[in-house]
């Protein structure tokens, strides 16, 4: 069986002291929501999310920003 390791993605102290939220879905789901965030350049239809990967996104004064998705390290 493999064995899968994912880097850590360092928090600025700004980002450990407010909330956070972990969302756990299926491929589908989160294509939808990447696409929405990304006005269509990534997502649905553009983007095939591996298993177990990551989507990082964060939330500014103007929006959401997409940091990184389908990040997962073998």
């Amino acid at each position: 069986q493999e064995e899968i390791h994912f880097d850590e993605i360092p928090l600025t102290s700004e980002e450990e002291a407010g909330p956070c939220a972990v969302i756990v879905s299926h491929g589908a789901a989160i294509n939808a929501l990447l696409s929405v965030l990304s006005k269509g350049e990534i997502g649905s239809g553009r983007t095939l999310l591996r298993n177990v990967c990551i989507s990082t996104v964060k939330e500014f004064d103007d929006g959401f920003s997409i940091c990184n998705y389908d990040f997962v390290e073998y």
